[in-house]
């Protein structure tokens, strides 16, 4: 059975990028992205074991996002505003990055990669407010 077109192009992809070297590690954000990068390459290609590290990478990046969120309410006087922006902001991610039911393993790959990017973003910015 033939994989489709668009899973066979990442793959092709995945395996020509070049393996970043990585500086020694450090609690910070580029130790998840590092983590994650590893994941990833210990995947080789793997498809459902690629999925995983990027819906793990996404639930690490949701628990940033959540600690960075009650830093922010516990700092701002417009609690209403910042739980609104955030709500809004959710729905946004959410559509973004919805998933393509049609779009097989890769559009799972795709989806995930998405939440966890927009989530590292997002927290970002809140953790930048403080």
């Amino acid at each position: 059975m033939q994989a489709p077109v668009f899973e066979a192009v990442y793959l092709d992809l995945w395996s020509k990028r070049q393996p970043q070297a990585q500086a020694a590690p450090q609690k910070t954000a580029a130790t998840a992205a590092s983590t994650y990068e590893k994941c990833i390459d210990d995947a080789a290609g793997a498809m459902p074991d690629m999925i995983e590290c990027s819906n793990k990478e996404s639930v690490r990046q949701d628990a940033r996002l959540n600690a960075a969120y009650k830093t922010a309410m516990a700092a701002t006087a417009d609690k209403d505003g910042l739980r609104s922006r955030q709500r809004q902001w959710i729905k946004e991610r959410d559509q973004e990055c919805a998933l393509d039911k049609d779009g097989g393993q890769a559009a799972m790959l795709t989806s995930y990669d998405c939440v966890a990017t927009k989530t590292a973003n997002r927290a970002t910015e809140l953790e930048a407010a403080r």
